[in-house]
């Protein structure tokens, strides 16, 4: 790789792994308070597995509720809710064919959205993905797949489950007035961008 590359790769890592990881907490902390019960079942398997011992790489990324969580919030509103990709050669798909060098768009968003794959898709179900047979692509759609797949998607997995065990262990979130019913979008040709902002109140755990 030249130095060119080099510095286009790590301005992406961080890029990747920074901004869509701060939407994505935003996210996660708006379903916990509008979904209590699923709160409190986080809560409760950071403070049996961890508790009040210092977060480490090895238990956060332990924690299989937290992970379920993560993917349902990405699934809910995943960060990129398009992407596209060059064919690299002519491929024919349930009678499709696509020629090479064919700019193809997948949209994440929609695909995250189909009753047939995600049955209850309005509803936030971190249980869903317990299901052993769901295929590791319906898993990581979020991040895209194949060899274009995230580069930042394991920064971005661990930067966000830190936070959350952070943050979750200290305080529970809350609807407020203020807080919406159903989050709406403005039209964003990259990122998922709320056209309101988000509100949620928090409360001090007594536990801590």
């Amino acid at each position: 790789m030249t130095k060119d590359e080099i510095i286009a790769q790590c301005i992406t890592i961080f890029l990747a792994g920074y901004e869509t990881t701060a939407a994505t907490l935003q996210y996660m902390v708006y379903l916990l308070a509008v979904n209590p019960d699923k709160q409190e079942k986080l809560y409760n398997e950071i403070i049996t597995t961890i508790g009040d011992d210092t977060a480490t790489y090895e238990n956060v990324m332990s924690l299989k509720y937290l992970d379920n969580t993560l993917k349902e919030t990405l699934r809910c509103f995943p960060p990129i809710p398009f992407v596209t990709r060059i064919a690299a050669e002519t491929r024919t798909i349930k009678d499709v064919t696509i020629r090479a060098g064919t700019s193809v768009g997948v949209s994440i968003g929609s695909i995250m959205q189909d009753d047939e794959i995600f049955p209850e898709p309005s509803k936030f179900l971190p249980e869903r993905f317990d299901n052993e047979d769901m295929p590791t692509l319906v898993r990581e759609l979020a991040f895209g797949a194949g060899p274009r797949q995230c580069i930042g998607m394991r920064l971005a997995q661990y930067e966000a489950k830190m936070a959350a065990v952070t943050i979750i262990r200290r305080f529970r979130f809350i609807k407020v007035p203020e807080t919406p019913e159903m989050i709406t979008f403005s039209t964003s040709a990259r990122f998922s961008s709320p056209d309101k902002l988000i509100f949620v109140g928090t409360e001090l755990r007594n536990s801590q």
